[in-house]
């Protein structure tokens, strides 16, 4: 007989159709649950004199009460596969002897709720009369599968049996995180590849530096004013290395020096704080409300100080292409042209680094003796080889001894070029023309 069927839905119906006054139940199944157990004392409850003989993996699934309660509450002769041959042990094997016949009952569920009605299972039922030969062999089987197995009172309290009550909390520990992250998958929606938008960022990062130095304005010690920390952050977000949004919130949470200095010339749209604003721009939404509102209160120190506050999004600058890719080879060309030491750039920190020459579309830079070593050259020749148009003009250091280290960047040499700014999207010059210098 098959199971599913018109004579038997699932294995509770067979079962509660095999057993009977006296009959002997051996079972090996893989897992036990507290609901297949509850399912096996109702079959049972009805029956009398009958005697249970269990045998089941203590582990994975396989609930520990529930082999407890079939022993103390069912009376059942129960014996456990623990440790190594427990994963091994997956068999679901019934046999129900009784006064007039033998029944088998074979198949995919286990002695839980699940496998006994409502899961798609399969069983065969097969009925044997006394005296078969085959009731002997389907008994062999029995003691072949269980042949690794331990009686649960001898397990219960030992090193292993505690073992695995451990094992078991850890997993229980496991499924409730498990289910918690599940929880709030479920609960968010899905998010876009959002690289490109980040990309831009990273670029309009760049542009604001840029303008920056280009506004060659004054620190309170007299020297010029690079943002060079927002330069390395700028740097560190096109390698990879930080999180184009964080810097930017991280930025704009300080009140810095920077800020006080933009605030002092009114060039508010320099400053991160109106990139944030910036409604129009495709990572708008990147920001958190929090960032927004600092944003906010930011920009007002600008209106409180008397500063006109511009439209949000209107351009920072109106200019007009001066130089092309070639020119700026010429013009490093004419820094270094009747000066054998080269020439000398104004570096931050009051360091000093100086254009030895340019050969062959080859930049060479050194920094001078006795200046710190605080920006790596790296950042003067990632932004040379920009200026060159991808490549064009290289740039190289010049090491007159090992162990120097070199120290510069782009603001210095921007400074030399008054009224001039970089372009970072087609990699060339620009000139401001609400400036009153010409451009060199």
């Amino acid at each position: 007989m098959l199971i599913p069927s018109e004579q038997y839905e699932d294995a509770r119906a067979a079962l509660e159709a095999a057993v009977a006054d006296g009959v002997f139940i051996r079972a090996a199944v893989a897992f036990v649950t507290c609901s297949g157990v509850a399912e096996i004392a109702s079959i049972l409850s009805s029956v009398q004199g009958a005697a249970i003989e269990i045998t089941a993996r203590a582990a994975d699934v396989t609930e520990p009460e529930a082999l407890l309660a079939l022993r103390d509450d069912l009376g059942a002769d129960v014996s456990v596969v623990i440790g190594r041959h427990a994963r091994a042990f997956h068999p679901k094997l019934w046999l129900l002897d009784r006064p007039d016949k033998t029944v088998v009952i074979s198949g995919s569920g286990n002695l839980t709720h699940g496998g006994l009605c409502s899961n798609d299972e399969q069983f065969e039922v097969f009925e044997f009369e006394p005296g078969d030969v085959t009731i002997a062999a389907h008994h062999d089987r029995y003691e072949t599968l269980t042949r690794n197995a331990h009686p649960l009172d001898a397990i219960e309290g030992a090193a292993i049996w505690l073992e695995w009550l451990n094992v078991r909390r850890q997993q229980a520990q496991a499924r409730r995180a498990l289910a918690h992250a599940e929880r709030n998958l479920n609960q968010r929606e899905p998010i876009a590849d959002r690289s490109l938008d980040k990309a831009k960022l990273v670029n309009d990062l760049q542009q604001i530096y840029d303008d920056t130095v280009a506004a060659d304005l004054p620190r309170a010690d007299g020297e010029r004013y690079y943002p060079t920390r927002l330069l390395v952050a700028i740097y560190a977000a096109r390698d990879g290395n930080r999180e184009p949004v964080k810097v930017v919130s991280d930025t704009i949470r300080r009140h810095t020096d920077g800020l006080d200095i933009l605030l002092e010339a009114g060039r508010v749209d320099l400053t991160l704080e109106w990139l944030v604003l910036d409604e129009s721009k495709p990572y708008h939404d990147l920001f958190s409300r929090a960032s927004v509102k600092l944003a906010s209160d930011r920009i007002e120190e600008f209106r409180r100080a008397g500063h006109e506050i511009p439209a949000v999004g209107a351009p920072r600058q109106q200019v007009t292409d001066v130089m092309t890719n070639a020119e700026i080879e010429a013009f490093l060309r004419s820094l270094v042209l009747d000066k054998p030491g080269g020439y000398a750039l104004p570096v931050l920190h009051r360091a000093q680094a100086t254009l030895l020459r340019v050969e062959a579309g080859h930049a060479k830079v050194r920094r001078d003796v006795g200046t710190p070593a605080r920006i790596p050259i790296r950042l003067l020749r990632s932004r040379l080889t920009q200026l060159a148009g991808g490549g064009r003009l290289a740039v190289s250091e010049l090491r007159e001894n090992p162990s120097d280290r070199f120290n510069s960047a782009m603001g210095p040499l921007m400074a030399v070029l008054p009224g001039v700014a970089f372009d970072g999207h087609d990699k060339r010059l620009y000139y401001d023309e609400r400036a009153d210098v010409e451009p060199a």
